[in-house]
């Protein structure tokens, strides 16, 4: 069973529906916790959690990385980005996105600004600047694995990046087999059928 350490005494004022996570009013999901963890512990295993809205799949995917935080704090970095901070008119191109996305990768990561527009300024194609930058991360990270969690990834399906997007995690994915890549996790939440997703989007991270 995955739970946090030490839950305070509950308060004697309910949490209100739809507020942010909060682990004194959670309810264990003991079944997706398992199992999401045991792909997180798997290289090149995304962890995706997948349900209707409102199911509660944010709070889960944030329980869990509560308990890898407490429980897994020197073995582990988290790197969280939302997607709902990417702007409208980056989601129309993938080059714009990719700016965008690695700015976000570069806040939770700690980055210097020069370091990131130097890699921006180079010559690589977008696909590249990203897989250069997580790699760089890896390289130098002290922990044995990187938790890359994104909730609502599925939020990019009716936009032109989707395909490339999903397509880059996929890529990642496979080269879970390589000593750097083996470290880097991928942690997901999807409202829409997966099968849904992998026929929109070939290759896809969910449909391994």
């Amino acid at each position: 069973t995955l739970a946090v350490p030490t839950r305070a005494p509950l308060p004697s004022i309910l949490q209100p529906a739809g507020a942010a996570y909060d682990k004194t009013w959670y309810v264990n999901r003991k079944a997706e916790e398992a199992m999401a963890l045991s792909y997180l512990n798997t290289p090149g295993m995304p962890a995706v959690l997948w349900g209707p809205k409102w199911i509660g799949k944010s709070t889960t995917l944030n329980h869990i990385l509560d308990y890898i935080r407490q429980t897994d704090r020197q073995a582990s970095t988290i790197v969280t980005v939302n997607l709902g901070l990417i702007s409208t008119r980056a989601l129309g191109t993938f080059t714009l996105f990719a700016e965008e996305f690695a700015q976000e990768l570069a806040l939770e990561l700690g980055l210097d600004d020069t370091e990131l527009s130097r890699l921006w300024a180079s010559k690589l194609p977008p696909k590249q600047k990203l897989t250069s930058l997580i790699l760089r991360h890896l390289a130098t990270c002290t922990s044995s694995r990187t938790v890359l969690s994104i909730d609502g990834a599925d939020t990019l399906l009716d936009h032109p990046v989707c395909p490339e997007f999903f397509g880059l995690l996929r890529a990642w994915a496979d080269r879970g087999h390589e000593e750097q890549w083996s470290r880097l996790r991928l942690l997901l939440t999807v409202s829409t059928t997966p099968a849904y997703i992998t026929r929109k989007v070939s290759p896809s991270p969910f449909n391994l």
